[in-house]
């Protein structure tokens, strides 16, 4: 243990994760406590030293912080600290916010609940996306059906968009919750705790610049349900998330989304020679072997073997088959 608050003053309920930050600081938020029971934000030192309440929040509508920050901050691209709460702000259905970390400026940049169609009570962090906005989701609201929203907002409080509402119907998914992904093809990827065709939750994506929506994955049962936690992009480019319930159990599970273990998923020609990019389970030896042509008459050569790094993807020169040697090349990784 590192700290531990000596009295309700401090902020109670250490729920959501801490961050470091650029000047090497931790910052976090608590849910309670503070001088309105509203929650704090405060920061200290890595060895515990130096604990800091940075703002106190106030519970209740009509209040201008917000109340019940839940989930991490983001430091942003411009160096300040942006995050949400679950409650407080002018409709008590919760904010969005900046505070800077040398001078503790606070600023309410939107207020949740009205209209009720932009949602309310968001329950993700904060992710700031490659086209610079910041992205996030509500537990609740939206046009149809309570069921939640997916939002954008400029980091100085302009231009909050609605990108993606719910319907909440059928196997439509509905309150999202968790951290979301940028994933590497500009589409932002998240889960909801309910809905989709066994109402235990969906894995969804939404596209970033038309908003068009599409559910992938239904869970419930074995594969798990009731996701909250979000998800994390693992180092071979994998999406990762756990689910409260389900599995064999029913005691939750930890699920993975992205290419097949054993799968090529890139192939560039560099200096006329085939550079393929593959994905394979850390520590398991792969062969890539290449032909000619393909069918009975097909011969499959021995390329390179390697085993996959810890990291999963993994780069193969065919130097053995330069660009304009042969009319065509095929290629096949096995193991």
């Amino acid at each position: 243990m590192i700290y531990s608050p000596s009295n309700a003053s401090t902020g109670l309920e250490f729920r959501s994760g801490l961050i470091q930050a650029s000047d090497g600081l931790l910052y976090g938020t608590t849910v309670l406590g503070g001088s309105n029971d509203a929650g704090t934000i405060f920061r200290l030192n890595p060895d515990g030293t130096g604990y800091t309440v940075l703002q106190n929040l106030v519970r209740g509508p009509f209040t201008t912080t917000g109340a019940n920050p839940l989930e991490p901050l983001l430091e942003a691209s411009d160096g300040n600290l942006y995050g949400t709460t679950y409650c407080g702000g002018v409709s008590n259905k919760g904010v969005i916010f900046s505070i800077s970390k040398d001078t503790a400026n606070y600023t309410v940049l939107k207020n949740f609940g009205a209209p009720v169609a932009d949602g309310d009570g968001p329950m993700s962090p904060l992710i700031e996306a490659s086209d610079g906005l910041l992205y996030g989701s509500t537990y609740g609201g939206g046009s149809t059906n309570n069921g939640g929203t997916i939002f954008r907002i400029h980091k100085d409080g302009s231009g909050f968009e609605v990108i993606l509402a719910f319907d909440a119907a059928g196997s439509d998914g509905r309150h999202p919750c968790g951290a979301l992904v940028e994933w590497h093809n500009g589409s932002i990827y998240g889960t909801t705790e309910r809905g989709g065709a066994n109402n235990q939750g969906t894995l969804f994506r939404v596209n970033k610049d038309n908003g068009h929506y599409e559910v992938l994955a239904s869970l419930g049962q074995t594969i798990g349900a009731c996701p909250r936690g979000g998800l994390v992009q693992g180092p071979d480019g994998a999406l990762y998330g756990a689910t409260e319930q389900g599995g064999d159990m029913g005691f939750g599970t930890l699920f993975r989304y992205g290419p097949v273990f054993g799968d090529i998923l890139d192939l560039q020609i560099i200096n006329q020679i085939p550079i393929l990019t593959a994905i394979g389970q850390p520590g398991t030896n792969y062969i890539l072997e290449h032909s000619f042509q393909l069918g009975l008459p097909a011969s499959w050569t021995p390329v390179l073997s390697t085993n996959a790094p810890p990291a999963g993807r993994f780069i193969i020169p065919d130097d053995l088959s330069p660009v304009g040697t042969t009319q065509q090349n095929f290629y096949m990784l096995r193991f």
